[in-house]
């Protein structure tokens, strides 16, 4: 499969579509691109998680307090324990962010 579910906030949107531009469409799904628009966004997210094997979470102070991020993490960890999703890949884009966020996160 050798595909990456994006996951971020919609405040980083911007760098998040560069990188999607970079690697492709045949290997990431992100929103704007892989979502059909005329569907609850729960069940794209689902069946974004079961088109990839590697989960990409971009970690901002935004996307640790996005909804969507967390219900994203969420449904890729359940994934992961029953249909094979083979990891978890987190990126730090936020400069700002406070390392005890990023030990809480990481430590559930």
């Amino acid at each position: 499969m050798n595909r990456a579910f994006l996951s971020h906030s919609s405040a980083q949107k911007d760098f998040v579509r560069k990188v999607f531009k970079l690697l492709g469409a045949s290997r990431c799904i992100f929103d704007e691109c892989c979502f059909d628009g005329g569907k609850k966004i729960i069940d794209e997210i689902l069946r974004g998680l079961q088109k990839t094997d590697l989960f990409v979470i971009f970690v901002s102070n935004e996307s640790l307090d996005s909804e969507w991020v967390q219900r994203e993490i969420v449904l890729a960890d359940n994934f992961m324990q029953k249909h094979g999703l083979k990891q978890v890949l987190p990126i730090l884009i936020d400069s700002k962010i406070n390392q005890e966020r990023i030990r809480v996160f990481l430590n559930g």
